[in-house]
């Protein structure tokens, strides 16, 4: 039996999650950390690193939380797309709902202009022998209507990313795309939900040849048989063999019709012509700009914070890590269960306060009590706090020992300094062994400094 999922389906489950985000029930932070080298080269592991489980085991898991860092509220989210510039010279391909996943990452009908407006390819031009050619003009307006631009191609516009969008979800790889479910708040948003409320359903966006047959006679009529009304077409015999059908123009306005369900197209030569095999596109019930989301395919979500600076000395800024991940309802540390943590950034680091030091401690280096013989990693020494401190955490291979007061601290690099006799440890902000880990997207090592703001985005894909 061969199943799958539809791109509908994913749709509604990646807006759902977007909508539970937004919902004021639940927490969701982006947590960084990871600071240690994933292996010699530093390279991020698809699989875990002893290659024996998946990374999304629960091994795996507890190691993500075992070294997290910093957490940070999810600011925003938005459904994206594969980024795809309109370039000149380049051939792009229409809207087909044939389309695989494969073909639209590969054939991409959808461009972004430089006014950052987003225009779906309903027809590309091509020359006698039926084969297609390069755009030249790029796509510009907001008309609600398809338009030929001069190169030959015809173009539906669906919307405009706004500067915010732009800022949060706008990345090399990927642009923003949404569904106005109101009035719209924004000028941006309000012209979009008046692209959407235009939508014309049952509207043929192209005919497609199947067969070209052979021995048609000009003129050649194309017939649309269905339950629709007013779409119009014509096709183009090279040599008795029929190589590529336009819809028809009429004072500027394409006759894609309206209220098509099933069709069927024919063709009828001048005394001539047989075995020529078309079909209609129609594209979503709806109409083909009534959602972007789903006439774009969207099967990826992006999630968006800033951790700005340290964040009040919430957030680490002076090591780098190699994680980001999504995760749900974290809680305080050491309280009830029932105590969610809600603040907008928090430290998930332990904190060592040394009433001395001798030699001062580095980034990385793997620290021991000598005493309790606990060891750990140091993610950050403060030696102008007082008291000094040592941020650290504690892994499998370091094991989970617990330091004891008063002890001497020794690095293997030559650090050394005491633990204070009392409050010589300083719990987190952040539980890092509660809340649901959603999603985790492993990387090389990123760096921080204090006057820096990273722009940390998850984009999960199904």
């Amino acid at each position: 039996m061969t199943a799958a999922i539809t791109s509908s389906f994913k749709n509604s489950l990646l807006t759902a999650l977007s909508d539970a985000v937004n919902d004021a029930d639940d927490n969701y932070y982006i947590g960084i950390g990871r600071a240690h080298d994933w292996n010699d080269s530093d390279v991020a592991p698809i699989r875990d690193l002893e290659g024996d489980s998946d990374i999304s085991s629960i091994s795996f898991l507890n190691k993500v939380r075992n070294s997290l860092q910093s957490y940070k509220i999810v600011e925003s989210n938005s459904l994206v797309l594969p980024r795809v510039n309109w370039v000149s010279s380049t051939i792009y391909y229409p809207y087909t709902d044939t389309a695989t996943e494969v073909d639209v990452s590969t054939n991409p009908y959808y461009v972004m202009n430089q006014n950052l407006r987003v225009y779906i390819c309903l027809e590309q031009p091509k020359d006698t022998s039926g084969n297609p050619q390069v755009s030249t003009v790029e796509p510009t307006g907001v008309q609600t209507a398809s338009f030929k631009t001069a190169d030959g191609y015809v173009w539906k516009y669906m919307y405009q990313i706004g500067p915010e969008d732009a800022n949060n979800h706008m990345t090399n790889n990927y642009i923003p795309v949404q569904f106005i479910k109101g009035a719209g708040v924004t000028a941006v948003e309000v012209e979009q939900k008046s692209i959407q409320d235009s939508a014309v359903a049952g509207a043929i966006l192209s005919i497609e040849i199947l067969e070209g047959g052979t021995g048609y006679i000009n003129p050649v009529t194309v017939n649309i048989l269905g339950s629709g009304t007013d779409a119009a077409a014509s096709v183009n015999n090279n040599g008795g063999i029929l190589t590529h059908v336009t819809m028809n123009e009429v004072s500027g306005v394409i006759q894609h019709g309206s209220g098509y369900k099933d069709v069927t197209i024919s063709f009828v030569g001048n005394g001539g012509g047989s075995g020529a095999k078309a079909r209609a596109v129609i594209g979503p019930v709806s109409g083909i700009t009534a959602d972007p989301t789903v006439s774009l395919r969207a099967d990826s979500l992006m999630f968006h914070s800033d951790f700005v600076n340290s964040e009040n000395d919430t957030i680490l800024t002076d090591n780098d890590f190699r994680q980001s991940t999504l995760i749900k309802n974290p809680k305080k540390y050491g309280s009830l269960l029932d105590s969610d943590f809600t603040a907008n950034a928090g430290n998930a680091l332990f904190k060592l306060n040394f009433s001395d030091i001798v030699n001062p401690f580095n980034l990385d280096e793997e620290i021991t009590g000598q005493t309790s013989q606990a060891k750990a990693l140091v993610a950050y020494y403060d030696g102008t706090s007082t008291p000094k401190q040592v941020w650290f955490y504690q892994t499998e291979e370091t094991g989970f020992v617990d330091f004891t007061s008063g002890e001497q601290i020794l690095s293997n690099s030559g650090g050394e300094g005491t633990l204070q006799s009392s409050n010589y440890l300083v719990d987190p902000d952040v539980d890092t062994k509660t809340g649901e880990i959603l999603y985790i997207n492993n990387f090389t090592g990123i760096s921080r400094d204090p006057d820096q703001t990273e722009d940390v985005k998850l984009v999960v894909k199904l």
